[in-house]
């Protein structure tokens, strides 16, 4: 097998990292992880804090216990990318 690979001009290259920097690659891994699963969740609670401000107009009126026969309900803005 391996005279068959170099007569054919294949070479294989292999590096690898000294098994002292395995505690660095991980905690610098865990960390890149830690950091992104943090945005995640700040970038979600923004998200739905954004999407409560511009509640529906029947949440709304849900929510303060109107009905149609009450009269028109105040509206809630309307969303700004609508």
């Amino acid at each position: 097998m391996r005279q068959c690979i170099t007569d054919n001009g294949i070479h294989v290259v292999s590096t690898s990292q000294p098994s002292d920097r395995y505690c660095l690659f991980q905690g610098v891994e865990s960390a890149l992880f830690v950091d992104l699963a943090i945005a995640l969740v700040t970038f979600s609670i923004w998200w739905v804090r954004r999407r409560l401000r511009y509640e529906s107009p029947f949440l709304f009126a849900a929510r303060n216990n109107l009905s149609e026969a009450d009269g028109p309900a105040e509206r809630a803005p309307p969303h700004p990318g609508l």
